[in-house]
């Protein structure tokens, strides 16, 4: 039986983890240590610093058969570099703060701001014509007007209207919505802590569901140092005690998507974990009540989030732990 845990309210804190998975919009753990142990032997053709190769992790996700029964693959298991998302893709400033957050588009500065194309007036030549020839003429008004360079926005995040459009959609099946975009956030995360460019970390997802109306699953796995797993964990506890109820909203359009949140008493996985309850509310829509997990088992750590599966969650998570367990110890 889980019990609801009490938590302050304010603290400066970075996009808190749990928000991040849940919705898919930023990053997480800022001040998770990702530096590795010195003692780590060198990795394989293939494999991040952890030693871990994608296929490795890959093969350490949930399947259907370590699952109860009903439960089927929504999609085939994703599995991505890390390294090569782009940080802070969504626009989130560095500077954000606290419990309420805004997403926008990065506004252009002087520094990065194209130069204007039209050329600067010169001064007429020295073998200026007599006036009684005539004036140069001016260029025919058929003649395209010179182009401006594309906004770049357009290339890198959709519009604040457009994201708060996809996100009313995709409530009109809640639970399916609240686990498939957590990949975003995790590719994110991860892209943050592998600052070693050579050796980036991977980050393998699976989804599964019994039916339209759920349970809903959703395993993200990630590969890195213990430390920097374990200070994950850490990081994912301390965030959902700091901050109960987070308010996010996109820049120009007044509704806010709210999330709370609450620990959750449950017995230990892995080397490290920690479980909350949450509920997010999408603008016009009833909450969706979910459930979460975060655990280390040495050089891999992961979430499980569920909708809707309470009385097996605690299983799932088990089996989730130690199959990626598995792949800590073989790589």
């Amino acid at each position: 039986m889980f019990k609801r845990g009490s938590g302050t309210f304010r603290s400066a804190v970075s996009l808190p983890v749990s928000l991040a998975v849940a919705l898919g919009v930023g990053l997480a753990a800022g001040s998770v240590d990702v530096a590795p142990s010195a003692a780590a032997a060198a990795p394989a053709v293939g494999a991040d610093r952890s030693g871990i190769t994608p296929e490795q992790l890959k093969a350490a996700l949930l399947a259907a058969a370590d699952l109860p029964a009903g439960y089927k693959a929504e999609r085939e298991p994703v599995i991505v570099d890390g390294g090569r998302v782009p940080v802070n893709g969504l626009g989130i400033s560095p500077a954000e703060t606290g419990c309420d957050l805004t997403i926008g588009p990065a506004q252009p500065t002087a520094a990065t701001r194209p130069p204007a194309t039209e050329p600067p007036p010169t001064e007429p030549p020295a073998t200026e014509p007599p006036a009684t020839e005539p004036p140069p003429t001016e260029p025919p008004a058929t003649e395209p007007p010179p182009t401006k360079p594309p906004a770049t926005e357009s290339l890198t995040r959709p519009s604040a209207a457009r994201e708060l459009a996809w996100a009313r959609t995709a409530a009109t099946d809640l639970a399916r919505a609240k686990t498939a975009v957590t990949d975003l956030a995790w590719e994110l995360a991860r892209a943050k802590a592998a600052t070693d460019p050579g050796h980036p970390a991977y980050v393998a997802s699976v989804s599964f569901s019994k039916s339209e109306a759920g349970p809903v699953l959703a395993e993200m796995l990630m590969t890195g140092a213990p430390k920097a797993n374990r200070g994950f964990v850490a990081a994912f506890a301390e965030q959902a005690r700091r901050c109960p109820r987070i308010s996010l909203g996109f820049s120009g359009v007044d509704e806010r998507i709210v999330m709370t949140q609450a620990p959750l008493s449950m017995p230990s996985v892995g080397h490290a974990s920690a479980a909350i309850a949450y509920s997010v509310t999408l603008p016009g829509e009833a909450p969706a009540h979910g459930t979460m997990v975060a655990f280390a088992k040495g050089r891999v750590a992961g979430t499980v989030t569920a909708v809707g599966a309470e009385k097996e969650f605690f299983a799932i998570v088990r089996a989730a732990a130690r199959k990626a367990g598995g792949a800590a110890q073989g790589s």
